[in-house]
Parts: structure tokens; C-alpha cells; sequence
């Protein structure tokens, strides 16, 4: 049943050392031991049991610890790290710097003998007003560019623009507004109705911005000027695609490709797109392993039922031999040898797959040349074929060695009668099972066909 038995890994030997430590007998699927006692010989189902099982652990113990490298070098790459740090004896959080950003902290907390998990957002280290009035007059001169949105400039207005309620990563709140809401709604959204309408030296009006932080506050003034749009039909990322394009290749030569960081007199930023994360990583492999783990189970009994159809394909074939030997004056026990000799010239010239009905009757072979009594080995043999078929014709064995039955042959011919309506039910149910498959197929070909038929009629009855 195995080919891989003297391949050894630090996994299968991880495995084998867990199930030395593990009751087998106890934790063993049922149905798995009862689908190895069918394919495999008796004295060996144990052996086997333990063989299947420290492939199985083995497999999901690859996938975990597959998981947790691949979790790990995830951690190691994105730089996390602790936000609760200790000097001198008592544990601090490192504030961010004042333009830096909120952090956020999970803390368990243990107070009188209770553990809560509290959350805590650590603010940045405050501005004082001397670096307010500093990072404002900074605003005065940075906005410009940066609220204009799509337009070029704050003189020549006719799209949207962008009013940021924050400026970078400051801690300062923007509040804006409009001398003249004629042709800009409050969120800077741009009438292109009334913007058709200008004349061409436009309309002047002016956008003020209130910057408010803790309890200072300052007013930013700036002038604007609508203007009547113009139609424009290029693809604004078509055209930044090919700009990137022309300027990779005019840096071919280079060994790094900067790259540019304004298009059209515009800030272009960029970010790399990231990838899945640890956590993510970890799961998927807990569970795929798991997964794993149980499928095995189904792919040994599904072999199990492949062994009883291939017992019962070659049922009639055995019968019909037996009753030829018997007629012919050849004892039951030389019937089988010759039968096993016949077996053993096909599984040598056609040994593509396994003859489960080959391997059992070899079994029985090798029980009487060992000294089992012809009884025993009969009953063996039906036990282990676990098919009713097999049993009864033993039975019938078992009863003419023990008592001598008169009318062995006539019974043997009676069971080659039933075994004959026996298949002709199964080679109808087989057909109805088919018929039953090809019901679908026949219905999606039927409107196939009908809208073949239907849709030239349809779009002549339309000409």
C-alpha cells in the first residue's frame, strides 16, 4: 500500500515521535481502521494504521510550520513592533512628533487584582503658539498649490477644488470658505453650468481658511479666479500612464528610475501596493492543514469502495471458474490454486493497478501453504473480501468440507443462476444512473438547438 516508506523527513520524524505518545487504539477514526482492515492484511492494519496517520500528521505539520516561517519573515519585512517600551524601571509610549500622527494602544491593565484591556490614543507632542504661527505662514504659502486641485492655478479656475480639512499630518483643523458661492459650492465642488456662463476675463472672488488648533486660531486669506472652461478629451491617467512610460525610458541608462513627482505642473505622489498580511498567512495554512488532515480520510475510503466494486466485477468471473474445475472432478482447494495461478499470469502482464481480488485470494494461497486449515482459510477469505457474495459462496465451501453436501454442484449452479440476475440488475441500475447523468447535457443541447432555430426567425420577423 505505500512506495514511500523509506522516505524520512524532519516532519514524518515529528510525526512518528507524536504518535509513539499517542493511543492509537483510542483516537483512530472508526472508519479508518475499518477501510484498512479491508485493504490491507490483518496483520498488518496496525502497522499501516500508524504509516497513514504519520503521513497525515506529517503533511499538516509542514503546512503550520509553513504558516508560522512565512508569518514570520512577514513580520520581520513590515517592522512591527511593541509601542510599550520600559527605562529606568517604568514602562512609557513614545509620543509621536508634533506633526506626526495619533497612535493607537491596546493596553492590559491590572488594577486590585482585575485585568482590562483598555484603549488608549496617545496624541503627538503639542505645538506651542510660536511653531503655530510658524507652521501657518508655511500653510500661506503651500496651499495654493495644493487646494487648486485639477486646475492650474488659483487664477485660472474651472474645476473642482481641493479643500482639505487637514493640512499634511498636522493636528490643525481647516474651515473654509467663500467670499462669492456663484460658481463654487461649499465643498469646493464646481458649477460647470454657471462656469459656461463667464465671460472671458472671468469673476474674482477670494477662499478663506480658518486653521484652528487646541486654542490658537488664524485666518488664511486667498485670491481666486474663476474661468470658463475648456473642453478637454484626453484620459488624465492614459496620458500620466504614457508620461511614466517615456520618462522609464528616457532613464534606461540610469541604474535607479526616479520617479517624477510632477505631471503637468501637478504633485504626483506614489505608494506600494501591499501584500497579504501575517495573520492572513497563518490562518490560511491552520486551515488548509486541517482540511488536509480530514480529506485523507475521504480518499482511503474512496478506495475502499473502488476495492468492493473491483471484488464484485470480478465475482462472476470466479463463480464460473469454480463451477468449470468442480465439474471437471477437480477439488475445491486445487480449484483455487489454479484459479490463483490464472491471476497471478494477468497481475505480471497487466500490474497497472492494484487487483484487490488477486491480493486476497494470494492471501488465502499462502494461509494453506502455511498449515491453515481449508476451513479457516475459506472463512478468512470471506471475512476479508467484507462482500455478501464472497461470504455466502464460502459458507456454502465452509458447510460441503465440514459435512459433505450431495448437492454442492447443483447448489454452485443455483448461485451462477442468481449471480447472472444479479448483474443484469446491475447493468440496469448502471444504465439508469447514466441515463440519469446525461439528463442535463440533453437539456442544455435541446436550447442550444431552440436558440439556434429561434433567433434567426426573431431577427428576420424584426428586418
Amino acid at each position: 500500500m505505500r512506495n514511500d516508506k523509506k522516505k524520512k523527513n524532519i516532519f514524518r520524524g515529528m510525526a512518528a515521535f507524536l504518535l509513539c505518545r499517542i493511543p492509537l487504539e483510542k483516537y483512530c477514526d472508526v472508519r479508518v481502521r475499518e477501510d484498512m482492515k479491508e485493504l490491507v492484511a490483518p496483520l498488518r492494519v496496525e502497522e499501516e494504521l500508524r504509516f497513514y496517520y504519520e503521513k497525515r500528521i506529517a503533511l499538516s505539520l509542514a503546512i503550520v510550520g509553513a504558516g508560522i516561517l512565512l508569518a514570520l519573515l512577514t513580520t520581520i519585512t513590515q517592522g512591527q513592533s511593541g509601542i510599550l517600551k520600559e527605562a529606568q524601571g517604568r514602562l512609557y509610549i513614545e509620543r509621536d512628533k508634533a506633526d506626526g500622527m495619533v497612535k493607537q494602544a491596546e493596553l492590559v491593565t491590572e488594577y486590585q487584582g482585575e485585568q482590562a484591556v483598555l484603549d488608549l490614543k496617545i496624541e503627538p507632542v503639542k505645538y506651542t503658539e510660536e511653531q503655530f504661527e510658524a507652521v501657518c505662514l508655511e500653510m500661506q504659502e503651500k496651499l495654493p498649490a495644493m487646494i487648486k486641485g485639477e486646475n492650474m492655478d488659483l487664477e485660472h479656475v474651472c474645476k473642482d477644488l481641493y479643500l482639505p480639512e487637514r493640512y499634511g499630518n498636522y493636528p490643525f483643523v481647516l474651515t473654509w470658505s467663500f467670499d462669492n458661492y456663484d460658481y463654487i459650492h461649499t465643498d469646493g465642488t464646481a458649477d460647470p453650468k454657471r462656469l459656461r456662463e463667464l465671460k472671458e476675463e472671468g469673476s474674482v472672488t477670494q477662499v478663506e481658511a480658518v486653521v484652528t488648533y487646541d486654542r490658537y486660531e488664524m485666518t488664511l486669506r486667498f485670491p481666486l479666479r474663476f474661468i470658463k472652461p475648456e473642453e478637454e478629451s484626453a484620459d488624465l491617467w492614459e496620458a500620466l500612464q504614457v508620461f511614466l512610460e517615456e520618462e522609464q525610458d528616457r532613464q534606461g541608462t540610469h541604474k535607479q528610475f526616479v520617479l517624477p513627482d510632477c505631471f503637468r505642473k501637478k504633485e504626483v505622489r506614489y505608494a506600494e501596493k501591499k501584500n497579504l498580511s501575517w495573520i492572513r498567512i497563518f490562518f490560511l495554512s491552520l486551515v488548509t492543514s486541517v482540511v488536509l488532515f480530514f480529506a485523507g480520510n475521504q480518499d482511503l475510503h474512496k478506495e475502499t469502495l473502488r476495492r468492493r466494486e473491483q471484488l464484485l466485477r470480478k465475482y462472476p468471473e470466479f463463480v464460473s471458474k469454480l463451477m468449470l474445475f468442480l465439474g471437471a472432478g477437480m477439488t475445491p482447494k486445487a480449484s483455487f490454486y489454479q484459479i490463483y495461478k490464472d491471476c497471478e499470469k494477468t497481475e505480471s502482464t497487466h500490474a497497472k493497478q492494484k487487483d484487490y481480488f488477486y491480493e486476497e485470494l494470494k492471501y488465502m494461497i499462502h494461509s494453506l501453504e502455511n498449515g491453515v486449515s481449508e476451513i479457516e482459510a475459506y472463512e478468512q477469505f470471506g471475512k476479508k473480501c467484507r462482500v455478501n457474495q464472497y461470504r455466502k459462496l464460502m459458507a456454502l465451501f465452509v458447510q460441503n468440507h465440514k459435512k459433505g453436501t450431495a448437492n454442492f454442484i447443483r447448489l454452485m449452479e443455483e448461485e451462477v443462476r442468481d449471480n447472472f440476475e444479479r448483474q443484469k440488475s446491475e447493468a440496469r441500475r448502471l444504465g439508469e444512473k447514466a441515463g440519469t447523468k446525461l439528463l442535463f447535457p440533453m437539456i442544455v443541447m435541446l436550447g442550444i438547438v431552440m436558440v439556434i432555430i429561434m433567433v434567426p426567425a426573431f431577427i428576420s420577423y424584426q428586418v
